[in-house]
């Protein structure tokens, strides 16, 4: 229940979710609305501007997606929360410099959208600074842009914060991996945010500010969460394509369609490694492929008609982290291990997640 989402758009072939605690954002409107005494035109000029922060969350996360596909990472789908967006990419790049424009992007998208709201408002009669009480600041539309802009800069601001989860930890690994390892500068840059959240809460204690105390304590949780999960990742990368190989099921060129599906719905692969009668591959059948064939397909046709080509093959003693590379840089679902001329298993892409 906890990760339950739903799929409302898509954009650049990546999903867009709203996960189920946004609806909490309808209460929290009416909540504040009730508490600042607004009207029925200030509870909706709330609600709007809510909107219109979240396309300008939205639009962040997007700067993140885009840049990462740039470096040959794929984006799972970008998920709006109550508490902000995320986009969950396959993988983070592993170059310094990649990480570290995937991870500025974001921030920069805000800095954009501020700007541009800038320039309008130095080109027209607005303030720079909302005007009313917090009762009536929703009444007039002219008051969204001073506001946007400053949310978005107040965007910028948080998200630099150097420490995980804020895009700022990750900016500040990048610029650590450039003279100590990976695992290193986690280890660095989860301390300095721990540092930061341990201030966030005695500070937020002191001011009697008590959303602070609650920030920190995410902040320092997923700091820790960050660097275990970096060990774990690090140790893993030692294994080689021999550990990581599986069993699969196997299909032959010339089995029907049925025979595919009958397999598919045992629900044990999503893909399938197809094989000729020498047991060398020949195809990988996708899922889409399967649905796609009715029943008299399913009679009628080959696995070798609905096959696509077998394009990459890793070796046992290649290391997961070469594994992964090429996932990342290929469309390929499934990965046959050799030993010689053997093959002795395959690796799937969902390695990667």
């Amino acid at each position: 229940m906890w990760t339950k989402s739903w799929q409302i758009a898509r954009f650049f072939n990546i999903p867009i979710k709203v996960h189920w605690s946004f609806g909490l954002m309808i209460l929290y409107v009416f909540l504040i609305g009730w508490k600042e005494s607004m009207n029925a035109r200030g509870i909706m000029g709330f609600a709007g501007f809510v909107a219109l922060l979240f396309i300008c969350v939205l639009l962040h996360e997007f700067g993140h997606a885009l840049t990462a596909r740039r470096y040959g990472v794929d984006t799972k789908d970008i998920i709006i929360s109550p508490v902000g967006g995320i986009a969950r990419l396959v993988s983070m790049p592993q170059e310094s410099l990649a990480e570290f424009w995937v991870a500025i992007m974001g921030p920069a998208v805000n800095v954009a959208i501020a700007l541009l709201l800038a320039i309008i408002i130095s080109l027209t009669p607005l303030s720079f600074m909302p005007t009313g009480t917090a009762a009536t600041v929703f009444n007039e539309i002219q008051n969204m842009f001073p506001l946007l802009m400053w949310m978005n800069i107040g965007l910028v601001i948080f998200n630099l914060i150097p420490a995980f989860p804020m895009d700022g930890g990750r900016v500040l690994r990048s610029l650590l991996t450039l003279r100590w390892s990976l695992l290193q500068s986690t280890r660095i840059a989860s301390f300095s945010g721990q540092t930061i959240a341990v201030a966030f809460i005695f500070w937020g204690l002191y001011q009697g500010e008590y959303i602070l105390p609650f920030i920190g304590l995410f902040v320092f949780i997923t700091a820790a969460l960050e660097y275990r999960n970096m060990k774990r990742y690090n140790a893993s990368l030692q294994q080689t394509a021999a550990q990581m190989a599986r069993p699969f099921t196997p299909l032959f060129a010339e089995d029907p369609m049925e025979r595919a599906r009958e397999v598919y719905d045992l629900g044990r692969e999503k893909y399938f490694l197809v094989l000729d009668h020498a047991y060398h591959p020949r195809g990988v059948l996708h899922p889409e492929d399967i649905a796609s064939c009715d029943d008299l397909c399913r009679i009628e046709n080959r696995v070798s008609d609905f096959m696509h080509p077998v394009t990459q093959k890793v070796t046992h003693d290649q290391s997961l982290e070469e594994v992964m590379h090429i996932f990342q840089t290929s469309d390929a679902q499934v990965l046959p291990v050799y030993s010689g001329y053997h093959l002795i298993g395959v690796i799937h892409r969902t390695i990667l997640e």
